[in-house]
């Protein structure tokens, strides 16, 4: 699970720069799990869309522009909604089975 943290967290903190905030989110989080399978994308995206699901696209995007998340709150809540939502997204898709 802590690689899946620090991968979401990578991944935010790459989104700035380029592309929409989904496409760069998928990209960086396939590169912090090391893998360019389609596996890896589907976990990405799925994991993208439970978290623009609970936040909304615009707070993703506030999110995306700037360094860390202006409060502690928000860092937290992203962090425990990110392990769960991937966690789901693995259950989902038959990985640990």
């Amino acid at each position: 699970m802590r690689n899946i943290l620090c991968s979401m967290t990578l991944a935010f903190l790459l989104v700035a720069c380029g592309n929409s905030v989904e496409d760069k989110y998928i990209a960086s989080c396939m590169i912090g799990f090391g893998s360019s399978s389609s596996d890896a994308e589907k976990l990405c995206s799925c994991t993208y869309d439970k978290l623009e699901s609970k936040f909304g696209k615009d707070k993703l995007e506030e999110w995306a522009n700037q360094i860390t998340p202006t409060n502690q709150k928000d860092a937290n809540d992203f962090a425990e909604v990110g392990l769960h939502a991937a966690a789901q997204c693995a259950r989902e898709m038959g990985f640990g089975k």
